[in-house]
């Protein structure tokens, strides 16, 4: 019951220096630009009944480009 479902961010401090993205995250990145595209394209082709399936794509997407 006491368990924190949401932590507070971990921030960088100045003595860390810079940091850059990584091959794999920079295409992890990709792959998702493009599912949210395609996921677009489907509900711009069919926005009378997409709305519902858009959003729950949607939610997948982004859930799962945050974990």
């Amino acid at each position: 019951m006491g368990e924190v479902l949401v932590r507070p961010p971990v921030l960088r401090t100045t003595e860390q220096g810079d940091r850059s993205a990584t091959w794999t995250e920079l295409f992890f990145d990709l792959v998702f630009v493009v599912a949210v595209s395609r996921t677009s394209e489907i509900l711009a082709s069919n926005p009378a009944g997409g709305g519902l399936w858009f959003s729950r794509m949607m939610v997948l997407v982004v859930w799962s480009w945050a974990n």
